[in-house]
């Protein structure tokens, strides 16, 4: 409740902050609706409508605000952690980062809205 009255308050102070702080409030305040959001993305087009009701109920919608890590994919060596879940970025821009020996390297492409990670490793397919 704190972190949404805080972003309400954002909301009236006008300009940029203010229309990132509505987007915000619309996610935190759950003003959309799961069963269409389903529908929107291409990977789930073509699907028997029952199929995707299921879906759309098993699906979880997180909020992440920026610094923080949402999936990490299992490395080459085996020594990454291997994750059986899809990540769809719905609202905002995220950046890709890999790790080499310790090291944190920034990917050459920023992701965008509409961007599914994870797939490959929830179909179990070798790199």
């Amino acid at each position: 409740r704190l972190l949404v009255s805080a972003v309400k308050e954002m909301g009236t102070r006008g300009g940029e902050e203010a229309r990132e702080a509505t987007r915000l409030s619309l996610l935190l305040e759950g003003k959309w609706k799961e069963e269409r959001v389903i529908l929107s993305l291409p990977l789930f087009r073509g699907y028997d409508p029952e199929f995707l009701s299921i879906i759309a109920k098993l699906m979880e919608t997180l909020v992440f605000l920026p610094g923080s890590k949402v999936w990490e994919s299992g490395l080459a060596n085996g020594q990454g952690t291997q994750q059986a879940a899809l990540y769809f970025l719905l609202l905002g821009t995220c950046e890709e980062s890999a790790s080499v020996d310790r090291q944190v390297a920034r990917a050459a492409r920023g992701l965008v809205p509409g961007t599914c990670i994870g797939v490959r490793e929830f179909l179990g397919l070798k790199e």
